[in-house]
């Protein structure tokens, strides 16, 4: 930054030390020439009254004619600046108040070589060269009708403004010394000079103030920005891997690993909490935590509301809760007896609230405890940009274990009775027949079927057959205890399986099913041929050595195939 400003402060003064020539040179050159046409006008006009005072004059051979002349071009030297003098087509001076042109020098007049700058002829003479050229000063009488040269009188060169009087045969003139001439002129160019200099350095001293108090702050400024967006950059970059990284593990607990992986890193806090609401969203449990040396995060637990202070207002209010200044105020505090939590004794933190579609899946908190550095804005909008990833991350994983749970009740539970399927009703037996043999007890299996469902479905209808298949389901496990499992085995065939019961005991519980079936009512059950449903039942208990293996036992009991050891009717 500050070499870029130093190189940009070097082109703006370059820049405006150039324009500033050039602005003296264009104004220089511009003054200097309207100063020069104001000298040669001002000449002209003090030549144009000597003239209009000798046109006054009537004859020039008596001594009372020159006499006339000398006081009017006196009169008109008084007005002017610079010698007045009238010379005849001979060259002489017929008037000449100068005191240092000699007598001699006054007869040879003429001869002089005046340097013509500028001229005016007559039309039949335009086109000859004049500017530039000297000729003998008699010879401007006629040849032009009037002009400014330079002229040679004595040791001093001075400026001459002349004017023809062909009709009297005279030349008018009024010089002045070329010094006096041109001292405007000259003073002027001066005035002009330091004039430039001055206003080359007002614009350099200006142009260094804008570097010291625009452009460097703008720099500033810009790098600081420049800083930011490649810090945001950065953690957009680890968000990105972050999200990507979530994609590959759907269970929560490990996705609230990766989150907390780069979380401090993206948020720069030196802590971060992160807080579930539990079944019932009465709880807020802490799923995890990085920075954190004071209890282990699975003992930290709030109330979801205001109890927990910040915690249970930012997860019921779907509100972001900045605590600053080291004071926390009484209704942001975690009331008894979770005040004592050591982890969650800070005086300068942040909480907000995990939301997805208006729905507050958890709150996170997060603070400086350790360095003690205040929470900035870049912090919060850290934070929050986290925070927004978080909850998407959370959301889905709690949506992935919700259908990973119904994927796996609908692997093992029949989806009309709500029972185990057949599968896993063997399965449940082979680890009841382990656990069976390990603590020496028995195992008996107990069916319950129909005999006329079919004749049911047929008459009334497949759907009053499946709310028959319901009731019947939920009839067998009203009388069945937790240890008791039951199971469709076949479409219209149960079994309840008896781990550590005897026989006696199987058949007791089969009994009172068959006796709160009989007392059901379902709907067109009088149009069967019997009157009503009828039920069958057995209960038997597993022998390897008389069944074999179980789950051929399992297979041909539950068919019907194999006779039970008590058959129920």
């Amino acid at each position: 930054m500050k070499d870029s400003s130093r190189g940009l402060g070097f082109k703006l003064i370059s820049v405006s030390v150039i324009l500033t020539a050039w602005a003296a040179l264009a104004v220089g050159l511009v003054v200097t020439k309207l100063s020069e046409d104001d000298a040669k006008n001002r000449i002209m006009l003090n030549v144009g009254r000597v003239a209009e005072a000798a046109e006054s004059i009537d004859g020039t051979d008596d001594a009372g004619g020159f006499k006339a002349l000398s006081t009017a071009l006196l009169e008109a030297k008084f007005n002017s600046v610079g010698s007045v003098w009238v010379m005849d087509a001979r060259g002489r001076l017929v008037s000449n108040p100068d005191p240092r042109i000699s007598a001699e020098e006054a007869e040879t007049f003429g001869d002089k070589l005046i340097e013509l700058t500028q001229v005016r002829q007559p039309m039949a003479l335009i086109g000859e060269k004049t500017a530039g050229s000297k000729i003998a000063l008699r010879d401007v009488l006629g040849k032009y009708e009037e002009g400014i040269g330079m002229l040679e009188i004595g040791d001093e060169t001075r400026v001459v403004a002349f004017r023809s009087m062909p009709d009297k045969g005279w030349v008018v003139g009024v010089d002045e010394p070329f010094g006096a001439a041109y001292s405007s002129t000259a003073s002027l160019k001066r005035y002009i000079f330091w004039t430039c200099a001055v206003l080359g350095l007002c614009i350099i001293f200006s142009t260094a103030i804008s570097i010291s108090f625009i452009i460097k702050p703008y720099y500033r400024q810009q790098v600081a920005l420049s800083n930011k967006i490649v810090a945001a950059n950065a953690n957009l970059t680890k968000l990105h891997a972050l999200s990507v990284g979530m994609q590959k593990h759907l269970d929560l607990d490990k996705r609230i690993s990766d989150v907390l992986s780069v979380a401090l890193e993206v948020v720069g806090l030196d802590r971060l909490f992160i807080f579930m609401p539990t079944d019932g969203n009465t709880m807020l449990q802490c799923r995890g935590s990085i920075g954190n040396h004071d209890e282990a995060y699975q003992d930290i637990c709030v109330p979801a509301d205001e109890r927990a202070g910040a915690i249970g207002r930012a997860y019921k209010n779907k509100e972001t809760f900045r605590i600053t200044g080291g004071r926390v105020p009484a209704e942001l505090r975690l009331a008894a007896p979770y005040s004592t939590i050591k982890a969650l004794r800070s005086r300068e933190f942040v909480a907000i609230p995990l939301i997805v579609d208006n729905e507050c899946v958890g709150v996170v908190t997060a603070d400086n405890q350790l360095s003690k550095i205040p929470i900035t804005d870049e912090n919060i909008a850290s934070i929050e940009l986290f925070t927004s990833q978080a909850a998407v991350a959370i959301q889905n994983a709690n949506m992935y274990a919700m259908l990973r749970e119904h994927a796996d009740t609908l692997e093992v539970t029949d989806h009309l009775t709500k029972t185990f399927t057949f599968a896993h009703f063997k399965e449940l037996a082979g680890a009841g027949l382990e656990r069976a043999r390990a603590d020496g007890l028995t195992l008996s299996i107990g069916t319950i079927s129909f005999e006329n469902f079919a004749d049911y479905n047929r008459i009334v209808g497949h759907g009053s057959g499946d709310l028959v298949l319901t009731r019947v389901a939920q009839v067998i496990k009203e009388n069945t205890s937790a240890d008791e499992v039951v199971g469709r085995c076949f479409g219209t065939t149960f079994g309840v399986l008896f781990v550590g019961e005897s026989v006696g005991q199987a058949e007791m519980v089969v009994e009172q099913i068959l006796s709160d079936l009989k007392g059901q009512e379902f709907v067109g059950q009088e149009r069967l041929e019997e009157g009503s449903l009828v039920y069958c039942a057995s209960v038997t208990e597993y022998c390897p050595m008389q069944y074999g293996s179980l789950n051929d036992y399992i297979t041909k009991v539950l068919e019907g195939t194999r006779a039970p050891t008590t058959q129920l009717i």
